[in-house]
């Protein structure tokens, strides 16, 4: 075997053993960056089955919910509902509320709001509208 055939197998060798170092690595550390995650909106998203908006009864929040709601609900909600339900009458749980705003309702006219909405948005829209009987 030449020189050049012995440095090109010992090169193919240590990049293998790289890649298998790496897929390992990846392995081990991928599961714990999730569950060290630290991101607000992910952590709202997935650390209990049942969500709870931290907003409600906060006077800012409520404020910044109504200027939302505003400029962007009332459109279809109106002040009791349009072509939209009464959000003011909502029986939706928290939950349910802020996954029906980010993901949209399929089968209606409520589109999905995640690219525009931050998750702090929504809370603030649902702590707006819990805070009333209509607008």
């Amino acid at each position: 075997m030449s020189l050049v055939e012995k440095h090109f197998l010992k090169k193919r060798s240590g990049i293998a053993r790289s890649r298998v170092g790496l897929v390992a690595f990846l392995l081990l550390v991928l599961p714990l960056m999730k569950v060290f995650a630290t991101g607000d909106e992910q952590t709202q998203v997935n650390t209990a089955k049942e969500l709870k908006n931290p907003y409600l009864g906060q006077k800012e929040a409520i404020e910044e919910g109504e200027r939302i709601y505003r400029s962007r609900c009332v459109g279809c909600h109106k002040s009791r509902g349009g072509s939209g339900p009464n959000l003011f009458k909502t029986k939706l749980t928290d939950k349910q509320f802020l996954e029906t705003v980010m993901n949209g309702r399929k089968g209606t006219n409520m589109p999905a709001w995640s690219n525009l909405f931050s998750i702090e948005d929504v809370w603030k829209v649902h702590a707006f509208v819990m805070s009333r009987d209509q607008l």
